[in-house]
């Protein structure tokens, strides 16, 4: 699990730093960020963000609503598409502690994310996800395989200085651990910036 995590934090570093030296070029400075009305049909630029917050990791058969609470970050990376639309790589890990141990979480998806205003967004992907369950001394008591997910986000831009947004991020995700029962659902508020 902290190998997924770890390769999903290298793999954003170094997307990161693609999107840094993109935005530095002049071709990119014109077509920069989500910019909805200014930006030219068929344009694209590039949409990079991290987003902490907090959240709660459930069963969903046996606690829909309550669940063990932890910190959470969430990494997204991508395109603009179409001056509404980005085609983003989206990576969500949840780290939770709780009585004699500590469950940690990461979904990484490809994901859509759609302006429907210029500050109203809402996001949906698709990927995988995978779990880990740690004892008291930090040591791997059980870890899940990867398994399918699902994830939804609905965003409003709070604040903006040229590029960078600020984001309050409201997101859920699914782990389907089996097919018909075991599935984690991860619920997590966030405030991010986005550049």
């Amino acid at each position: 699990m902290m190998r997924l995590a770890l390769n999903s934090f290298v793999l954003s570093l170094l997307l990161l730093s693609v999107a840094a030296n993109a935005r530095a070029s002049p071709a990119a400075a014109v077509v920069d960020g989500p910019v909805l009305e200014s930006q030219p049909e068929g344009s694209s630029g590039w949409v990079v963000g991290v987003t902490p917050g907090i959240g709660a990791l459930s069963l969903l058969e046996r606690d829909p609503f309550g669940g063990l609470r932890g910190h959470v970050v969430s990494v997204h990376v991508g395109r603009m598409v179409r001056p509404r639309f980005a085609l983003l790589w989206d990576t969500t890990g949840v780290f939770a502690s709780g009585d004699g141990g500590s469950i940690d979480q990461v979904v990484t998806s490809v994901a859509g994310q759609y302006w429907f205003e210029e500050r109203l967004w809402a996001r949906v992907g698709i990927g995988a996800g995978g779990m880990s369950v740690r004892g008291e001394g930090n040591d791997e008591i059980a870890r899940s395989g990867v398994r399918p997910a699902l994830s939804l986000s609905l965003g409003l831009e709070v604040a903006r200085l040229g590029t960078t947004s600020i984001d309050m991020r409201v997101s859920s995700s699914l782990v389907a651990y089996s097919w018909y029962k075991d599935i984690v659902a991860l619920r997590s508020i966030g405030l991010g910036v986005t550049w």
